[in-house]
């Protein structure tokens, strides 16, 4: 259930300070191995083969990891473990899939913060040209990747943006880096994320109507075949009455009962 945040239990906060702390003795590594490179100095040899030596080149290549994750998938990681936001958006009950589950508030409260824009069309965009795959029912807006779970931040890295063919050939191999052509790219992506989610729209409308259309054809049909045979039993009915009265009429006349060349019955 939606309102249940403890069965999607965030990131444990204890162990932010340890992931800073291991950040910041990796980049102290990584100037330290930078020093010595730069210098005539060699640690010796019961330093470099040191327990804490070992700690340090791990947290460098923890540190050097998180250095390349792409900037959309870090914003995405700390948005869904972000608990203020676990009533908008945040990672499903197994941790290897994420959901939103207030699209209206995700565009005015989450993505002002993280975004320079308010638009889903553009999040779904970015979305699937980093290979999330969108899974669950129509309405529903869940996403998966394989390397995208909850409280593996490790996997990140793994991530990366899949150029569209279109502009890959539509893009000389020389601007490939360039500021403008990123923004171009972004204003590309937004427009064509709006137009996909514009015709999942259309298309999910265009099943309905024919779901519904289908069975109002059924019932009109239905109700066609009573009122013709409403029609056709009046019609009857008004027959044998006119029959009727054409009888009781003659037998009155020739009873001399009534004058049917009365200026009475003339109509």
């Amino acid at each position: 259930v939606h309102g249940d945040t403890s069965l999607h239990s965030p990131p444990q906060k204890a162990k932010q300070p340890l992931s800073l702390f291991a950040h910041g003795l990796g980049s102290s590594f990584v100037t330290f191995r930078g020093l010595l490179r730069h210098s005539s100095v060699v640690p010796p040899r019961s330093l470099r083969t040191s327990p804490f030596f070992s700690l340090l080149k791990m947290a460098s290549a923890a540190a050097s990891a998180s250095n390349k994750v792409a900037k959309f998938v870090r914003q995405l990681y700390g948005i869904c473990t972000d608990p203020s936001n676990h009533d908008i958006i945040r990672f499903r009950r197994d941790g290897t899939s994420f959901e939103v589950l207030n699209v209206r508030a995700l565009e005015d409260v989450v993505f002002p913060t993280v975004f320079k824009h308010r638009n889903f069309a553009s999040f779904h965009r970015q979305l699937l040209t980093h290979e999330f795959v969108k899974i669950g029912s129509l309405n529903e807006y869940v996403y998966k990747h394989p390397s995208f779970k909850r409280e593996r931040p490790d996997l990140l890295p793994a991530i990366r943006r899949v150029a569209v063919k279109s502009e890959t050939k539509a893009r000389p191999a020389a601007a490939k880096g360039s500021d403008d052509d990123s923004v171009e790219d972004e204003q590309h992506h937004d427009v064509l994320a709006a137009l996909e989610a514009r015709f999942d729209d259309l298309e999910a409308e265009v099943s309905a109507i024919r779901a519904e259309h289908g069975a109002s054809v059924a019932e009109l049909k239905q109700e066609n075949a009573k009122l013709w045979n409403i029609i056709v039993a009046q019609e009857e009915a008004q027959a044998f009455v006119q029959t009727a009265l054409r009888a009781l009429f003659s037998y009155l006349s020739s009873n001399g009962i009534v004058d049917l060349s009365s200026p009475m019955y003339s109509a």
